[in-house]
């Protein structure tokens, strides 16, 4: 694989990776009562623990997408 196709595939790595965060916060947004409610009765789990999970799934997320996509994409931009 050379640098090119490398950068190809971790910029389009790094826009599905957004769409999908975006998406997500999305789906937290509208439906976060919804959500709450249903996994709140699936696990037993508090509701404000819940919101709390969420949010931090979401930002860990965040960090893994910059860290495994945009920083090597970046990376490999100015090195090509």
């Amino acid at each position: 694989m050379t640098l090119l196709e490398l950068k190809a595939f971790l910029g389009w790595c790094s826009i599905l990776n957004f769409g999908l965060l975006l998406v997500s916060a999305l789906v937290l947004v509208l439906f976060a009562d919804r959500l709450v409610r249903l996994h709140a009765a699936l696990f037993q789990m508090d509701p404000a623990d819940l919101r709390r999970l969420y949010l931090q799934s979401l930002a860990f997320y965040k960090v893994l997408i910059l860290t495994f996509n945009i920083v090597p994409y970046v990376a490999l931009v100015i090195l090509t």
